[in-house]
């Protein structure tokens, strides 16, 4: 929908302390001060596996509805109600990232 989207902000505004862009896509290739959306979300995506190889399957779960949120103040975490593959669970967190978007 959107591949041909830049991004509003230089990229010297959004870069990450530990993880360069040079870092990412190195030294010879010279980049744009507003970049396009899918090289910027490579280069989130390349820090976040850097640091952390397993993070996707460990903290992410993709293709899965959310069927309920509940906040349960007694055990001071969020119920969360999922369905994935026809199989309903209900797990607690401590924290809940609502995310959600039109696509």
């Amino acid at each position: 929908m959107y591949e041909a989207l830049w991004t509003n902000g230089p990229k010297e505004a959004i870069k990450f302390g530990d993880y360069t862009f040079d870092d990412h896509f190195g030294a010879s290739r010279p980049l744009p001060v507003y970049m396009p959306r899918r090289d910027i979300l490579a280069y989130m995506l390349g820090r976040i596996t850097a640091n952390f190889p397993d993070f996707f399957e460990k903290y992410v779960q993709f293709g899965t509805g959310v069927r309920s949120v509940r906040c349960v103040e007694a055990l001071q975490s969020f119920e969360i109600v999922t369905k994935r593959n026809d199989v309903i669970a209900t797990t607690h967190y401590n924290q809940c990232i609502w995310a959600s978007g039109m696509n």
